[in-house]
């Protein structure tokens, strides 16, 4: 039994290495109607109608993913676009600032810094103009090649297609699956089930809105600060803001960056600005939203989800991050309840042994 179900887990997880590639609507397909289900299930109850109970519900939620990307993505576009065009113009600045009295230079000998002058230059008179050419080439490319569109197309429609069939089918399938379990193990496997459905709710929808009103704050502040890709910066970091410390960091580390390169240091406002909004949205995070959409907490410390983003994304990346911290979630209620039930069977066997 036991080589059986190592067997049947590494067949799923070499399946899903494989496949990954027209994996990723399919697995938001199934998140989708994870997050819907218990809507669904009580909408039901009031309309008697399944099918109109699963539209709805599905309808609203697509919507207005459909209406965010509408409105983010061509702005976002537009913004990398210009920061793009304007890296020759950055790089001239930093090659000033470089230079002996230039603003750096004179911050890093202040500070004892040093550092190879000429070799930075010539790197940045090198790079700065290909760099500029190749990502707007790039930028092009990806948005009209024939597989960007067809990525596109198979989210747009896939996505949904999945959502609805697996919403409408839950309770089936939940019956099933329940049905297929032996009667001696099918109580403390629902129970089991039970208190990781209960951890994953508490992560997946609670999370999820802390991220996505995280980034909808940091986008905004960055934005109307005058930051150039603010509403980039500020939505990357709330999108990863379930990474603990990471997310901040990493987004705070980006717009100071883009703030040296478009103010070139000439006041100290800016950045005071950009620290503001952070320590701000660190106290949203913190005392209001976590506490009110997640709880106390799911169950993951913070370094098993800086281990399972990390782990996730090297072995599948960005579907690899996208299931890890579900899994790991998973996996924290499970392998105690796995060791538990070995360490029963083992007093149990020596009982009868003894007897």
């Amino acid at each position: 039994m036991d080589i059986f179900i190592f067997s049947a887990i590494l067949f799923i997880g070499l399946l899903i290495y494989f496949l990954s590639p027209v994996l990723l609507p399919f697995v938001l397909g199934v998140i989708f109607a994870y997050l819907l289900a218990p809507i669904v299930d009580k909408l039901s109850k009031k309309i008697k109608s399944r099918s109109i109970a699963t539209c709805l519900p599905l309808f609203i939620f697509m919507g207005s993913i459909f209406a965010i990307l509408a409105i983010g993505i061509p702005f976002i576009a537009e913004d990398i676009t210009d920061f793009i065009k304007n890296i020759p113009q950055y790089a001239s600045w930093l090659e000033k600032a470089l230079s002996d009295g230039g603003v750096i230079h004179r911050l890093a000998t202040e500070h004892g810094i040093t550092f190879d002058k000429a070799t930075i230059k010539g790197y940045i008179y090198t790079y700065s103009d290909q760099i500029a050419i190749a990502s707007l080439d790039t930028l092009q490319r990806a948005a009209l090649s024939a597989m960007a569109i067809f990525d596109a197309l198979s989210l747009l429609i896939i996505t949904p297609l999945v959502t609805f069939y697996l919403v409408y089918d839950w309770p089936t399938f939940t019956k099933k699956c329940e049905a297929l379990l032996p009667e001696d193990l099918r109580g403390n496997t629902v129970t089991t089930i039970q208190k990781i459905d209960k951890a994953l709710s508490s992560f997946l929808r609670g999370q999820l809105s802390v991220c996505l009103l995280l980034g909808l704050f940091y986008g905004t502040t960055l934005a109307l600060s005058g930051l150039q890709m603010g509403f980039f910066v500020g939505m990357l970091t709330g999108l990863i803001s379930f990474i603990p410390f990471i997310g901040m960091a990493l987004g705070l580390v980006f717009a100071t960056v883009l703030a040296i390169m478009q103010y070139q240091m000439a006041s100290i406002n800016p950045y005071l600005i950009i620290v503001t909004i952070f320590a701000i949205g660190q106290v949203l995070e913190g005392f209001i939203l976590t506490p009110k959409f997640v709880g106390k907490s799911t169950g993951l410390h913070p370094v098993w989800v800086i281990f399972a983003v990390m782990a996730g994304g090297e072995l599948g990346g960005f579907l690899g991050m996208l299931i890890a911290l579900p899994l790991a979630t998973i996996l924290t209620i499970l392998i105690p309840v796995m060791i538990k039930t070995w360490i029963d069977k083992r007093i149990e066997h020596k009982k009868k042994k003894a007897s």
